[in-house]
């Protein structure tokens, strides 16, 4: 296979992590189906041409291609190089290990194989299904469309739609038999979708934010979580940094007339409606009060949401302390400097 040319991309953080997660699954799944020591760990990934990809193909790769479908739509292709894809099928029907070794070595693969790796297939991709079901906010739904082998220079519309795609690979490793290669393709849009936030972009921490944080801020800052759990980073955070913590009970509404002189921290887990409202609600009754708006899915479509609202800055969550400390640190330094300097 020729060597692809990944787009940089500094903020696939969250879709790297979902995807080792589906391998980890996939994985265990393997294992107890043909009662071997398998192995998936991911390597490089990223952006690529999917007509680049199509094209560095040099041999034949059997292929299982999921559909999603309800609120997304597209393709997830899962490729197998062609030895691998026939030992687990051949492991699948019991044939001896010696003929496996044989099969591999002549890179034989027929229709029995096709498909058994089929059935394999049906099990990987429900085990997808319910790892994309947890992180992604609305509903989807995942399974096996086909099992085909893509041919070098093969159109094939579903695997390689046009445009750009998210490339995963992946080592695999089944029993005591050399190593080989996969990968997971996943169109872009979908990939960026799944990570909740531009790949291309910085991540939390990156160049621009590793300036040093003060030792102390000074301010108050009121946390309006939908559950516990921004309370606490927020407490274990100002505890460092000296700043004045209130945690407001889950799901109380923002008091406007409270809140004045506080900084808000105000979580809103995705495009719902009401806390949207809530944000626009405390600009409107007191427009010097900054908002820190905690986006659990912060796409680019909520990011712009969480701003018309009246957010001064977003934190993306999941995040680390730091993470939420220099947004503070932004919105303190920006009350310092429209701080009118008295005429002399």
């Amino acid at each position: 296979m020729k060597t692809i040319r990944f787009k940089e991309t500094k903020g696939d953080r969250k879709v790297k992590s979902v995807l080792q997660d589906a391998l980890a699954s996939m994985e265990e799944n393997l294992v107890a189906l043909v009662e071997r020591p398998v192995s998936l760990k991911a390597r490089e990934g990223g952006i690529a041409s999917s007509a680049e990809f199509r094209d560095s193909l040099q041999e034949t790769w059997p292929v299982l291609v999921g559909q999603l479908s309800k609120e997304y739509e597209g393709h997830i292709s899962f490729l197998v190089n062609l030895p691998d894809a026939a030992t687990l099928a051949c492991l699948l029907r019991m044939v001896a290990s010696e003929m496996v070794k044989e099969r591999r070595e002549q890179k034989e693969y027929d229709d029995e194989d096709r498909e058994a790796f089929g059935e394999v297939g049906n099990i990987l991709f429900s085990v997808v299904d319910e790892i994309l079901r947890k992180n992604l906010p609305k509903a989807v739904s995942f399974r096996l469309v086909k099992t085909t082998e893509l041919e070098p220079g093969k159109e094939d519309e579903d695997v390689f739609p046009g445009g750009e795609i998210y490339a995963l690979g992946i080592e695999i490793k089944v029993g005591d038999f050399p190593e080989g290669e996969g990968f997971l393709l996943l169109p872009a849009s979908f990939a960026e979708e799944l990570n909740g936030a531009p790949l291309s972009g910085e991540e939390e921490g990156g160049e621009k934010e590793k300036e040093a944080l003060p030792e102390r801020l000074e301010g108050n800052l009121v946390v309006f979580g939908v559950t516990g759990a921004l309370g606490k980073l927020a407490r274990d955070a100002g505890e460092k940094v000296g700043l004045q913590v209130d945690v407001r009970p889950p799901g109380e509404v923002p008091n406007p007339a409270t809140l004045k002189d506080c900084i808000v921290l105000l979580e809103i887990p995705d495009e719902e409606e009401k806390y949207l409202q809530w944000c626009r609600r405390l600009k409107k009754a007191e427009p010097g009060v900054p908002i820190l708006a905690a986006l659990g899915w912060p796409t680019k479509r909520n990011v712009l949401l969480a701003f018309k609202a009246g957010a001064d800055q977003i934190l993306g969550l999941p995040c680390k302390a730091d993470d939420l400390l220099r947004k503070v640190w932004k919105i303190l330094q920006a009350q310092e400097e429209s701080v009118e300097v008295p005429a002399e």
